[in-house]
């Protein structure tokens, strides 16, 4: 996503702010300091729950049958674990944390380390990737329920997961760009030289749309649609409810036995299983709006040169905020997957 967790020094480096002389440092470093124990606090337990939430998604994922179920989980709970260590040894190792790294004194490993971790590029090529693997989950949802037949004959779990994967590839493209391009090493040391004023309104502009902006359009559209066809598919039910014979279905096989009608239940079973699995991905949909929206409209409106909003208790909020959404999604899944449920029983059942 947008950078927006930066530090105090590398944010307001260079800017000149007229309104500093008026301002009581001393206590705007103190609110500063206690806001940035709070924040890294957070960040700890976010941590901390996430990596537990999310291994144990993925650890649930891999006894369950369902193979749709097993790759659209499966592949969101592997992302977000993986921001959730980055987010836990990034606090630990951070600038103004517990342990201080040294930068290497060879240039190119130098600048590697201040490009994906001094100023947390991996951390941010995560959280990209995590948005844009719920663009393809989207997108999946709204062919598996707009297009059934299409989906079923054409998109294969191989198909889906060479989508997957290019989208991975693809999606963090934006954030590195901008990140390499403000990163320099000098003399041993990590420095952060911004663009100029028009290079910050474009980029600001272009990550938020890349990051946020774009991908919620399409995911809404998707799941609009989505919640469109399932309306109507209920109400045809109820239209078809009166002839019981629709979930009764028997026929006579070639040797004069009656069987029951298997299939129509087993195709019950998979439409429900299919719309419970979008419902739940349209939960986890809004809560990227929800976790994400504030870090990224301040963030936008930063770089257009509004509000300053670096050291305020509005940005330590909004970086909880989408810190969070890294560990949120189990939850989810808790409340939503009786199958997850059980699983999670059989887990931690010590009988």
């Amino acid at each position: 996503m947008a950078n927006n967790m930066g530090t105090v020094e590398d944010n307001f480096e260079g800017t000149g702010s007229p309104l500093i002389s008026t301002v009581d440092l001393s206590n705007e470093e103190n609110n500063e300091s206690i806001g940035l124990a709070f924040t890294e606090g957070f960040k700890i337990i976010v941590g901390i729950m996430g990596i537990l939430g999310n291994l144990t998604v993925c650890l649930a994922v891999i006894q369950m049958r369902s193979k749709e179920v097993k790759f659209l989980i499966g592949s969101q709970a592997a992302i977000d674990l993986l921001t959730s260590i980055v987010l836990l040894a990034g606090t630990f190792t951070g600038r103004n944390t517990f342990v201080q790294l040294v930068s290497p004194n060879n240039y190119i490993f130098g600048y590697i380390y201040c490009v994906f971790w001094h100023y947390n590029g991996l951390l941010f090529y995560l959280s990209t990737m995590s948005t844009y693997n719920l663009v393809a989950i989207s997108v999946e949802r709204y062919i598996a329920v707009l297009h059934p037949m299409w989906y079923r004959t054409n998109f294969s779990r191989n198909k889906a997961i060479v989508l997957g994967a290019s989208l991975w590839l693809i999606a963090p493209t934006m954030q590195l760009v901008t990140c390499i391009g403000q990163t320099y090493y000098i003399d041993g040391r990590c420095r952060w030289i911004g663009f100029p004023l028009i290079g910050e309104a474009i980029t600001g502009i272009l990550l938020f749309i890349w990051d946020f902006f774009g991908p919620c359009i399409v995911m809404g559209y998707c799941f609009a649609r989505i919640i469109f066809e399932l309306m109507t598919q209920d109400e045809r039910a109820k239209e078809l409810q009166a002839d019981k014979e629709i979930s009764t279905v028997s026929r006579v096989t070639e040797d004069g036995h009656k069987e029951s009608g298997k299939s129509a239940v087993v195709t019950a079973a998979g439409i429900n299983r299919s719309r419970n699995v979008t419902k739940t991905f349209l939960l986890v949909f809004i809560a990227f709006v929800l976790c994400w929206v504030t870090n990224q409209v301040l963030y936008l409106q930063k770089n257009l040169g509004g509000y300053r909003y670096h050291g305020t208790s509005l940005n330590h909020f909004a970086n909880g905020m989408a810190i969070l959404n890294s560990a949120i999604n189990p939850f989810i899944y808790v409340f939503r997957f009786k199958q997850y449920r059980e699983k999670m029983k059989a887990m931690c059942s010590f009988r």
